[in-house]
This record gives structure tokens, sequence and C-alpha cells, in this order.
């Protein structure tokens, strides 16, 4: 059972302390010359060497997921908390977190990231199978904290089991996508998915299309041109999730990771991401 809104740290220093209790920041360190540091919760925090002779600093942020970040501990803390309870609109950050426009879409993004990680560190199971729904979705995904540039993904979610997956394709072609399907996909398994609709008849038809949904016994359903039943049960595409056009791709992603969590366990889940994503180095 996750922490309630009341259990929340209330002040910055007992922010930090929750953040330490949970891995996310460092609970000690140690300066260059291997002495014991000590922390002062100052403005910003510091960590100071306790030998007088040395004095050496690092910043509390530094090498942690919180590096770069400038908004308090608290407010880190809370935000994190509304936003697995889906909360974190501009106008409610901006009036009960006194979070601006940009920061407020920042750490959005940074949450999203986050369940990017958190997916494509999942162990790979085939998911899906004889009289099972499974939604696919592809796109590229622009890391913030990252310098390698936009990375291409695709999943899927099943939608009777909730199950799973995320995985990093090399390029957008039918062979990569079909190779995917492949990998993570049981066969016999319907698969709505509109990702087809990319592509010339020419270009499937060379890539095997035929042969490899024979092979499978993969139903593929578009959910554009599919009977009104079919579109009704869409998971992903039927909520206003799917609505959200400007980020559509890191928004199917976001659902993905919502989907493998009850909301009581959201919160202590999130925390075990983000620890997963950048542990304190």
């Amino acid at each position: 059972m996750d922490v309630t809104l009341w259990q929340l740290p209330n002040n910055e220093e007992a922010a930090i302390e929750f953040l330490k209790s949970t891995g996310i920041i460092h609970k000690e360190r140690v300066c260059s010359n291997n002495h014991q540091m000590k922390l002062y919760i100052t403005e910003p925090p510091i960590w100071r060497c306790c030998l007088r002779s040395c004095k050496e600093r690092k910043g509390m942020r530094t090498k942690t997921w919180f590096e770069g970040r400038r908004i308090p501990f608290l407010t880190a803390v809370r935000f994190i908390y509304c936003w697995c309870q889906e909360l974190t609109s501009v106008e409610f950050c901006e009036l009960q977190l006194q979070m601006n426009h940009n920061t407020s879409v920042e750490w959005n993004c940074l949450m999203r990231e986050t369940c990017l990680n958190a997916l494509l560190s999942r162990p790979k199971v085939k998911i899906g199978g004889s009289n099972k729904i499974i939604e696919i979705d592809e796109g590229i995904f622009k890391k913030k904290k990252s310098t390698i540039g936009p990375q291409r993904v695709f999943g899927g979610i099943c939608k009777e089991t909730k199950e799973c997956f995320l995985v990093a394709i090399p390029e957008r072609s039918p062979t990569a996508l079909m190779a995917a399907i492949e990998q993570n996909i049981e066969d016999e398994t319907t698969i709505y998915t509109d990702c087809w609709q990319a592509y010339e008849t020419s270009e499937l038809q060379n890539a095997g299309y035929d042969l490899f949904t024979e092979n499978h016994k993969y139903s593929f359903v578009d959910p554009d041109t599919g009977n009104n039943n079919q579109i009704a049960d869409r998971l992903w595409g039927c909520t206003a999730w799917r609505n959200k056009r400007y980020h559509k791709e890191s928004y199917f992603i976001e659902f993905m990771w919502r989907c493998l969590y009850p909301k009581t366990e959201m919160f202590s889940e999130m925390l075990k991401s983000i620890r997963g994503f950048m542990p304190p180095l």
C-alpha cells in the first residue's frame, strides 16, 4: 500500500530524508580523498568533507536523478505523487505546486522518460496468443537526459491481461516492425494497429507481409477501418490519452507503464523506476 497524501513529507528536510530512504539520492558520500562527508541543509543543500584540512564540497543533486533540476525536493516529491494520481496538468501545477508552465511540462516529460526506461528494462517475455488482443504502436521518443538523439520504440499492450512490452527498433520499416512483432507477440494473436498505413502495398509485399501473417496466424485489425465493436474495445485508442497527439508516442509509453500497477501502488513503483533509471553514483 502506498503512502497517502497526508503521509508525504511536509518540509524540505523531511523530503530529503524521504528521498534518501528510497535510494534516489545519496545516503552518505565520501570526498575525492576518501574522507567521510556531512550533509548540510543549506540553500542549496551540500555535502562537505568532515576534515577541516580538506573541506571538499559536492552538490547534493550531482550524480543523481535530480542533477540539472532546480525545484525544491519537497515540490519534487509532491509532484511525483500527484503525477501518479494523474493530477499534473499545467494549471494544477501552477495553482497547487507553484511550478511554472515550462517546469511542469519538463517534469511531466521527465516522468514519461522514466517510464520509457522502466519498460525497456523489463524482462523480455512474449505476450498475447489465441483469443488475445494486443494493441501496438510505434514512434520516436526524444530523451531529455540523453545526447544520443531521439530513440525509435515499438510497444504493445494486451487488452485481457494488461501485460505489455516496449523495445527499441533500429528503423521505421515493414521488416523491422515484423521482426519486433515476431519477437514479442505470440502466434494467433489479434493485433490492433494502424502502423501498416505508413507503407505502400508494394513495400509490404516486398517485405513478405502476407507470408509473415500466414505463418504466425496473426489477425491484424486497423482500428480506423474496423467495425464499431472493434474500435470501441480499444484500450489505448478509445481513451482521452490518444487525443494528446502532440506527444502521442510518449503518452502511449506512460499509458503502458500505468497499466502495470494498481493506483494504490503507483507512487512506490515510480520511486523504484526512478532509482532504477538513474541511481546515485
